[in-house]
């Protein structure tokens, strides 16, 4: 064990980058993650909104049409 020690004096630092790499990695999973969940509930509020000015602009269409004839 002696000779790894003296090979790879720095093992103990490379294995915490990596661990921290590892940590931050996740951090940054999770985070994206969170955001992109936030963003599609966004998404559907607008497109439900759009859906009902669509039905409303549409009959509000049909009445201004059987209200002209």
């Amino acid at each position: 064990m002696e000779s790894v020690r003296v090979v790879l004096p720095q093992l103990p630092f490379v294995i915490g980058a990596y661990g921290l790499l590892w940590v931050v990695l996740f951090g940054y999973i999770v985070w994206v993650y969170t955001r992109v969940t936030r963003v599609e509930k966004q998404v559907s509020v607008i497109e439900e909104s759009v859906r009902r000015r669509d039905k409303l602009e549409a009959a509000e269409a049909a009445e201004r049409a059987s209200s002209s004839s």
